[in-house]
């Protein structure tokens, strides 16, 4: 039987007090701190914080204040806690107020700047999974080549005709697959698999490079042909549309010579977020980049692989709390199974904090349903600001309805006028928080919080690597030139061996073959002798006929 308390209990907000008791309360001024996560009430100087497992999703119109009263001090407690951090940082903003105190708490701090992409650190997504191809581990690394291969299409998604897309995508993998198979993982980058393509499609004879490749026995049985044969077997007209919709996919990381840097190699490893405290910074453009779907790829990227530590090393759960915190999330491309990672990212102590403008940037990336699950699947809502309606009707369904003690009428808790109106300028904020009743607090502006930003953060300039260049028509002339010399050496081995016996009756019937070869000419030459001394005497007395006519002639010229 339900408990009656809980049918008859009133529809209300949350209490501070109730908040007090509910929630870690921390002390911003002292070294260290008990709790971290999104701040619920907070003076600046000492805050009560949610520091459960709860992933949080905050939404707010442009200018309302997301990042400095939410993200910020969300982030700040972290850090004082020692928890490690993967951060989208538009602008670089958060890098510079959270630079110091990274630092005074002996921080690893990487940077992966796509704003000025020669400074700070490189990744590149296509080298740890190439690791594991060459280890043996073939299925993983196709998992996640084609984990990148439907993040870099996701932009060019289309519900009415899906096959180029998909296809494009398969082919990415496919190539992948066949660049781990030929070069050290260090060399297998985003510019080679251009390269690999652009070699491939060359013409051998009245084949492709590729094609020829894959001729050797048993290749067409390899993942890699697999996977892109739909795109090297296409007929002419439709490969051609493949491919473009390929090279259009690389073609902006191809042309930025800084970007092929950054994605050159890997100058830390994804393990140091569960060995050391580590905090990565993803710089980009606050105005939108291409590059985006690269940084999407990225961050699906490090997720798998701390999935995998954890199940591989950890029992399933991590030793350090990882924090992924995103600003201007409808901003990045799609990240791949994004619902599935809010919820499972939970028992493997990693958390989501995920900041949004509105409803219809995720609608657009997500659909309508998977926007819905993933505002659903985040435990914690923060809300501050929107004018978008289907979002202010649904907070609003979710604080409830009270019932008006004189009329018995039921109103919403929060109605959607009261949501559009919530004050700014107190910092006022509306958090539906997990398993407690709706409340709304008062949230300072990160500068009231004791940090000193910095404007200069001491980020190196790199020197822009030398790039291994691949030949991949030598690759495929010194496989024919093999595979030749091999049928050579098998015909050699498959030649029948001679018994001692048969060679000398062998050699008999030669030297018999050769003798009658012989007399042979001998015959040709006496028979030509004969005809030569016939010629001649034919010649000579032609020669005397021929001067009785000449004489007869003159004979006859004296007369007359």
């Amino acid at each position: 039987m339900v408990n009656a308390t809980h049918i008859t209990e009133e529809v209300r907000f949350e209490s501070e007090e109730e908040i007090k008791d509910r929630y870690t309360e921390v002390n911003f001024e002292s070294e260290k701190v008990k709790g971290a996560g999104v701040p619920v009430i907070s003076t600046g100087r000492t805050a009560y914080v949610d520091d459960s497992e709860a992933s949080t999703f905050v939404v707010g119109a442009s200018g309302s204040g997301k990042t400095r009263k939410v993200l910020m001090p969300y982030t700040f407690s972290c850090i004082r806690k020692n928890e490690n951090l993967i951060i989208h940082d538009p602008k670089g903003e958060i890098n510079k107020y959270m630079y110091r105190d990274l630092e005074k708490e002996g921080y690893k701090v990487i940077v992966l700047d796509y704003r000025r992409p020669l400074r700070g650190d490189r990744y590149n997504p296509l080298e740890y999974p190439s690791k594991l191809y060459r280890e043996g581990n073939t299925s993983r690394a196709a998992e996640m080549f084609q984990a990148f291969g439907e993040t870099m299409f996701s932009d060019r998604k289309s519900e009415k005709d899906p096959y180029w897309n998909l296809t494009a995508s398969s082919y990415l993998t496919g190539l992948s697959l066949l660049q781990a198979e030929l070069l050290p993982e260090k060399e297998c980058t985003i510019n080679h698999l251009y390269d690999l393509h652009i070699q491939g499609d060359k013409k051998y004879g009245c084949s492709k490079y590729i094609k020829e490749f894959y001729c050797r026995p048993g290749a067409k049985e390899s993942s890699s042909y697999k996977l892109a044969a739909p795109a090297i077997n296409a007929p002419n007209d439709t490969q051609g549309g493949l491919y473009s919709v390929y090279t259009s996919c690389l073609t902006p990381f191809i042309l930025n010579e800084d970007i092929m840097d950054a994605t050159a190699n890997s100058t830390f490893d994804v393990r140091d977020l569960v060995e050391k405290k580590c905090a990565i910074f993803i710089i980009t453009k606050d105005e939108g980049s291409v590059y985006n779907k690269l940084i999407s790829a990225n961050i699906d990227q490090i997720y798998e692989r701390l999935i995998d530590i954890a199940e591989e090393e950890y029992d399933g759960r991590l030793p350090r709390r990882i924090n992924f915190i995103l600003d201007e999330f409808g901003n990045l491309a799609e990240i791949n199974n994004m619902q599935g990672k809010i919820t499972a990212g939970r028992s493997r102590n990693i958390r989501w904090l995920i900041v949004c403008q509105n409803m219809e940037q995720l609608n657009l990336l997500y659909g309508d349903k998977g926007a819905s699950i993933i505002f659903g699947n985040c435990a914690n809502i923060v809300y501050l600001y929107s004018t978008d309606i289907k979002l202010l009707q649904r907070i609003s369904a979710m604080c409830g309805l009270y019932s008006d003690e004189l009329t018995g009428a039921r109103h919403p808790l929060m109605s959607m006028d009261h949501l559009r109106y919530l004050n700014k300028d107190k910092g006022e904020v509306l958090l539906l928080l997990e398993r407690a009743r709706p409340f709304v607090g008062y949230l300072p502006d990160i500068s009231a919080y004791p940090l000193s930003p910095t404007q200069h953060v001491n980020v190196s300039e790199r020197k822009r690597q030398t790039l291994t260049p691949i030949d991949f028509q030598e690759i495929v002339n010194k496989q024919k030139r093999e595979q030749m010399a091999e049928k050579r050496a098998e015909d050699e081995r498959n030649e029948p061996v001679i018994p001692p016996e048969d060679i000398d009756k062998m050699i008999a019937e030669i030297d018999r073959k050769i003798a009658e070869l012989e007399e042979e000419e001998r015959e040709e030459k006496k028979r030509a002798q004969i005809h030569k001394k016939s010629n001649s005497k034919g010649k000579k007395a032609n020669s005397r006929n021929n001067k009785h006519e000449l004489k007869d002639d003159d004979s006859g010229d004296e007369k007359s």
